[in-house]
């Protein structure tokens, strides 16, 4: 028997970690993708309204 194994509490293998880290990551590049879509949807209103406003 693996004694890191019994080490370790039920449920927290290297595979739930590596689970929770994946996840972490997916996380944080949607977050990521969002703020990324909201600057480029702010800039495009921005350019917009400049051109419409051209004296």
């Amino acid at each position: 028997m693996d004694l890191s194994s019994r080490d370790r509490p039920p449920g927290n293998t290297s595979m739930a970690s590596a689970r929770r880290y994946l996840a972490g990551k997916a996380v944080s590049s949607v977050i990521l993708l969002i703020g990324a879509a909201a600057l480029i949807g702010w800039l495009a209103v921005e350019l917009y309204v400049a051109m419409v406003t051209i004296d």
